[in-house]
């Protein structure tokens, strides 16, 4: 048997049982239609769907392979049994089907066991048997009973025969005689009453033919008839009786009335009567009708006038109701006019009345301070006369009486000694020193920093520059108003400057009003109706008592006061301090939240990681409170803005940039486009590949069709203000949808810039050549397949892994420590058609283990049917062979796609690297050196010895068709997806080193067809620029590209991997814009659009996998603008910890802070305040018995005079409240500070030592 099993002859018997058994079952198929029953040898397939001829070619004798046959005859003669025992199916099926004609009922039951197989077969055969037995006999009775009936026949109609002869001549006699003889009695008259005829009619109503016994009398049929006729007649009458016409039928019809049976002269008088009737009434018919006619015509007439008067009306209605409408909404726009009208008059009449009020309020005001005034001039004449010539003074601030103090310098005393109280501390006298003028003017300069200062008139600035009027616009303003401005008030002592702070307190804007400096320093408002007049908003109010009222008022007494404050407080200092630490906080969070969108950590995680920042030192970051969701969001998105904005300054300087575009579907099903940009960047004339934006496609559109495409990309690009006209370049995966010749995204966007240049990615298209060798060579294809078999085989078992570990460890003859196993386990790569390289990492690992490989298939073999299968496959010289073949090959095809996927590569390299590829996979063929290795690792001694393989010369010549017919193809399909384009190939005149020599003859007329082709693309619809223009500028360019020659560096002509020559010179043109844009401005314009063209797709292809990176299956509810700023900080954020990312962090605080007014930005709170003051000092005395004037609430009633109005609800503020808690605590901390330095410097204390505190 051991012979027998793999005999070359048996096996080809086999297949040809196996052809004609499913040449039969394919005839009853035919017949029955498909038969869905589960196959014998693939339990989990139909036998239907199994391709018999995939198994025939994949189960054949092999010479070289003897247990490959073996297998082979195995296979063969279960499929044998399989066909067979679908045959025997399919019959049953045929069997029942014949019998569900025949009536009977079928139980059906499937099964792909051979025994109950063929009982069911047998026991439908016995059924079928059975009612065809059935069906015989039926048909011999039935004969049987035929034959008797034609017998039967026969006779009958012989003695009809004679019936009818003996009938014919008895007949004759009767009629002679004159009587008929009947069975219903002898008649001697010749005429039956009604009665007997009766009788004989419904006799004759069983027969069929009329016989001499109903030969006289009328049949069923003559009594339906005349009964018609007698009907219809009645309905002839009534009708003529209707019209009023004579009918003849009436005048007929007694005469017959007492006639049961018409005769046939009867029935034909009765017709003509009919007739005559029927004549009657189609004339009168026919007159009607000729009346009736015209009638209907002018009716149908009447209708359509009718029908279109309807129409007019509803017109005419429709036209009424929007009439309707439009007066009624005239008629409100005109009543809210009128309202309107009302209010505005009213309020006018109000404010003329309020002014009128207010100006005799006014008056009298002013003639009341002018008679007090006169007075004190007087008494101040008078005292100046009595005191004689004035000396030094000097003005000093009381806290505790808010007051000025003037006293003379003679008699000026110690600040310190001079509180006075019970014990000597009584008051608190502090000096306030006068700012210089460029100190004023640095004042002014902040308080107001967008303000041309030209138009900002103050004392200091005035004095300095000489001005002592307004510009001739400010009086032309001026003119037309009632109250004018005086500028001369601005230099009054008594009215602008303050001897407290020595500020000159009052500030005019032209075009704008007047402004307190020292109320808008420190944003006082009303404390009563919150109104900011004379610190956020210009007073309107142009006389000179509002100035007076602003200046006594309680708000400006409170700046006074704060200013005062700030100036002598030791702990203002602290106070700015604050505020720098502020900015200093928000730095340190926004730059925490850069770090983890720039490292792609979840951004629910800043929370704890802003509390590990504070819990190793950064104290500070406890009061940064802008921790909510909507907080964090808006951080990130400022963040991802400012890097946008560096992005998109840079790419609207540019002259063009190329688009890269991609679509993918993320985590959560979403189909997102992803967009990168190449440009020139205009800073560094470096090419750059940036992240542009990502978006749904579907938001808004059902389908992600090229319109959707369109749409979206037009959409984004008008967002982010760039114009279509500047993309030079679109290059895409090559997909129908996006390079579609009519209806593609290229085509579209080619319809609004028609010099943009589509290009299929080279990374795709390589991808693509191989895969189509890999298709057509099914050899290839199997050994990629057995590939992922192969790793499926040990990734989905670990204890097949940790077997092959120990076979490896043997194998290497070393103690496999976890580093090691790691590397193990990353040894057998998925080979994968969609990963480009997958393929050559693949075949690498099994090249490098495939001793361990085969031995551990071998051990498990026993037990596993795919590692059976898998060894016999790959323990074989033919598929070592085709490995080391691909182990040789794919390598280069590798660093192709590598070389390709660099961050920036130009056209002009693309055929260079492809040539050399070439070459490449040519030498390899040519030299056999896939199987000149094979021959030298399969020795005995070898690195393949242990697998004891033998290279037949049937088997090496089969490998090296396969070398051959593998490298050709490679070659041919590289070419077919690599052809030439004409505007590409015209871009080639920019290489130095193919230009003709100066001296040669062609070098005249070199490039000018290219130069026509570039304008063709370029500037045919520009009509300011012409073909010679563009020819006269190449004539120039070329002696500069002639000069560039020994310039360029000696890798740009030996290492393809580098920069091209092409490349080199335009990099120089674009570097050197402005030299050549005055010499060929047209040429140097296409340098730069040409440089970014993309023509390789892997950035988007990268981005797609940062998409998958940051958008987890945890992460799948992230909003698309969120998404959009994670990409952009994660992909063209700089790296952390440099100047970059500093300026990025700036800008963006400075974004946040300028998006809005933040109330909660991070500060000390006041308790933390109250607990420093609390704070024992070494040098503490007692303060209870100094006088301290806490800020108190004003509820006396404001001066006519003031703009400030009374609110009763002020106070409720807590803002205000807060403000004088803390001016409170501060006058404390002063106070205290200046009594501690009392008591410790008593002793040595001067007049001048109160200015340590100041």
């Amino acid at each position: 048997m051991a012979e027998i099993l793999g005999n070359e002859l048996i096996i080809e018997s086999l297949r040809n049982d196996i052809k004609d058994l499913q040449w039969a079952i394919s005839d009853i198929v035919s017949r029955v239609g498909p038969v869905e029953q589960p196959s014998w040898k693939f339990p989990d397939k139909n036998s239907g769907d199994i391709d018999i001829n995939y198994l025939l070619e994949l189960y054949d004798f092999d010479d070289e392979d003897s247990e490959g046959s073996q297998v082979a005859h195995i296979a063969l003669y279960e499929l044998v049994i399989d066909r067979f025992i679908y045959l025997v199916q399919t019959l049953s099926s045929f069997t029942k089907t014949m019998l569900n004609r025949a009536g009977e009922e079928i139980t059906d039951s499937s099964s792909s066991s051979v025994g109950l197989a063929v009982k069911q077969y047998c026991n439908k055969q016995v059924q079928l048997q059975t009612v065809v037995q059935q069906t015989m006999s039926d048909i011999k009775t039935k004969n049987r009973k035929l034959s008797d009936l034609e017998a039967n026949m026969k006779k009958l109609t012989e003695d009809f025969s004679t019936q009818s002869m003996s009938s014919a001549t008895s007949h004759t006699s009767l009629i002679s005689e004159g009587t008929v003889p009947s069975k219903f009695g002898n008649v001697t008259t010749g005429y039956l009453s009604p009665i007997k005829m009766e009788e004989i009619a419904r006799e004759a109503c069983s027969k069929n033919t009329q016989t001499l016994e109903t030969a006289f009398v009328p049949c069923e049929a003559c009594h339906v008839v005349q009964r018609s006729f007698k009907n219809a007649g009645d309905i002839l009458i009534n009708m003529c009786q209707a019209q009023k016409l004579p009918s003849s039928l009436q005048k007929y019809r007694p005469l017959v009335a007492d006639v049961k049976w018409l005769s046939a002269n009867d029935v034909i008088r009765w017709a003509s009567e009919q007739n005559k009737d029927l004549a009657k009434l189609t004339k009168h018919m026919d007159s009607l009708m000729a009346t009736i006619n015209p009638l209907k015509d002018e009716i149908e007439q009447l209708e359509k006038k009718c029908k279109h008067l309807q129409k007019r009306v509803s017109e005419f209605d429709s036209d009424m109701r929007k009439e309707k409408e439009v007066q009624y909404a005239l008629q409100k726009q005109f009543d809210i006019k009128i309202k309107d009208l009302e209010q505005s008059h009213n309020e006018t009449v109000s404010i003329v009345t309020r002014q009128k009020n207010e100006i005799l309020q006014d008056k009298q005001s002013l003639e009341t301070e002018v008679s007090k005034l006169k007075t004190h001039l007087e008494q101040q004449q008078k005292l100046l006369i009595e005191i004689g010539p004035p000396t030094d003074v000097t003005e000093e601030f009381d806290i505790n009486e808010n007051v000025v103090n003037v006293t003379n310098s003679t008699t000026r005393q110690s600040t310190c000694s001079s509180l006075s109280a019970p014990d000597n501390v009584s008051s608190l006298n502090l000096s306030s020193n006068a700012l210089s003028p460029e100190a004023h003017k640095l004042l002014i300069e902040q308080q107001f920093p967008n303000i041309d200062i030209s138009k900002i008139h103050n004392y200091s600035l005035c004095n300095s520059r000489g001005c002592s009027s307004f510009s001739t616009e400010e009086k032309r303003r001026q003119s037309t108003l009632k109250e004018k401005f005086d500028h001369s008030w601005l230099n009054s002592n008594k009215l602008s400057y303050c001897q407290t702070t020595r500020l000159w307190n009052f500030t005019f804007i032209e075009g704008d009003g007047l402004y307190c400096i020292l109320c808008k320093k420190h944003d006082m408002k009303n404390t009563r109706n919150k109104s900011s007049v004379f610190s956020q908003e210009a007073s309107k109010r142009f006389r000179k008592g509002t100035l007076y009222d602003h200046i006594k008022c309680q708000k400006h007494q409170d700046a006074k006061s704060s200013e005062v404050l700030n100036r002598v407080s030791v702990f203002q200092k602290e106070i700015e301090h604050k505020e720098s630490v502020n900015q200093e906080i928000l730095y340190q969070v926004f730059y925490s939240f850069f770090f983890l969108a720039k490292e792609s950590i979840a951004n629910c995680k800043i929370v704890q990681f802003l509390k590990f920042i504070e819990h190793i030192g950064l104290n500070d970051l406890k009061y940064f409170t802008h921790r909510s969701v909507q907080s964090r969001r808006d951080i990130l998105l400022k963040l991802s803005d400012t890097v946008q904005n560096n992005l998109l300054e840079k790419l609207h300087s540019a002259t063009s940039y190329g688009l890269l575009i991609d679509d993918m579907s993320d985590v959560a099903t979403i189909e997102q486009m992803i967009c990168y940009v190449q440009y020139v960047d205009p800073d560094s004339n470096e090419v750059n590949t940036d992240f542009l934006f990502i978006c749904n496609l579907l938001e808004n559109s059902d389908s992600a069709n090229s319109q959707t495409l369109f749409d979206v990309l037009c959409m984004k690009l008008n967002e982010l203000q760039m114009d279509v006209k500047k993309i030079s370049g679109l290059c895409t995966d090559g997909a129908s949808v996006m390079v579609g010749k009519k209806d593609g995204l290229a085509s579209k966007l080619k319809k609004e810039n028609s010099s943009l240049i589509a290009v299929h990615c080279i990374c795709h298209r390589l991808a693509l050549a191989c895969t189509d060798t890999n298709v057509k060579l099914k050899s290839i294809g199997n050994v990629e397949q057995i590939m992922l078999q192969l790793w499926k085989l040990f990734h989905y078992s670990p204890k097949k892994m940790a077997l092959f570990l120990k076979h490896l460890q043997n194998y290497r003859n070393l103690i496999i420590n976890t580093s090691i196993e790691e590397k193990c386990c990353k040894i057998l790569k998925k080979a994968c058609k969609t990963r480009w390289l997958s393929f050559d990492a693949s075949i690498q690992a099994v090249w490098e283990e495939l001793v361990p490989v085969v031995q551990t298939l071998s051990a498990i073999s026993e037990s596993d049917a795919t590692a059976y299968g898998l060894l016999k496959r790959m323990n074989c010289t033919i598929f070592v062979g085709i490995v080391y073949i691909l182990k040789e090959i794919l390598p280069v095809l590798a660093r192709v796609s590598k070389i390709f996927q660099r961050g920036y590569f130009n056209f002009s390299s693309i055929q260079p690297t492809l040539e050399c590829a070439q070459g490449e996979l040519q030498h390899i063929s040519d030299n056999l050196t896939p199987i000149k290795n094979l021959e030298k690792d399969i020795q005995s001694d070898g690195r393949l010895g242990l697998l004891a393989l033998e290279l037949k010369d049937g088997t090496k010549t089969n490998l090296q068709h396969t070398l051959e017919n593998y490298v050709q193809s490679l070659i041919d399909n590289i070419s077919k997806r690599f052809p030439d384009v004409a505007i590409l190939s015209a871009l080639g005149i920019f290489n130095p080193v193919i230009i003709p020599d100066k001296k040669s003859t062609e070098f005249m007329n070199y490039g000018a067809s290219s130069i026509e082709t570039i304008f063709a693309h370029f500037y045919s619809n520009d009509e300011d620029i012409t073909i010679d223009e563009c020819l006269a500028e190449w004539n120039l360019l070329k002696y500069h590209l002639i000069k560039m020659k020994p310039d360029i560096p000696s890798q740009c002509e030996l290492d393809s991997q580098l920069r091209t020559s092409t490349e080199w010179c335009l990099r120089q043109i674009v570097l050197k814009r402005h030299e050549y844009k005055h010499v060929c401005p047209h040429l140097a314009n296409i340098a730069e659009i040409v440089l970014t063209v993309p023509v390789s797709n892997a950035w988007p292809e990268r981005g797609c996998s940062k998409v998958k990176i940051i958008k987890t299956d945890l992460r799948n509810r992230l909003k698309n603008d969120v998404l959009n700023g994670l990409m952009m900080i994660s992909i063209n954020g700089p790296q952390t910890c440099s100047h970059e990312c500093d300026k990025v962090v700036n800008d963006s605080v400075k974004l946040w802070l300028g998006e809005k007014n933040r109330r909660k930005l991070p500060s000390k709170n006041k308790g933390q305040v109250e607990m420093e003051m609390n704070k024992p000092s070494a040098h503490a005395t007692p303060i209870d018995n100094v006088q301290i004037q806490l800020p108190t609430v004003h509820n006396e009633k404001p001066d006519n005079n003031s703009e400030l109005e009374p609110n009763p609800n002020a106070y409720d503020d807590p803002e205000l409240n807060e403000r004088e808690i803390e001016k409170t605590l501060l006058q404390l901390k002063i106070v205290r500070s200046l009594i501690e330095a009392k008591t410790c410097r008593e002793a040595e204390s001067d007049s001048d030592s109160d200015t340590e505190f100041l």
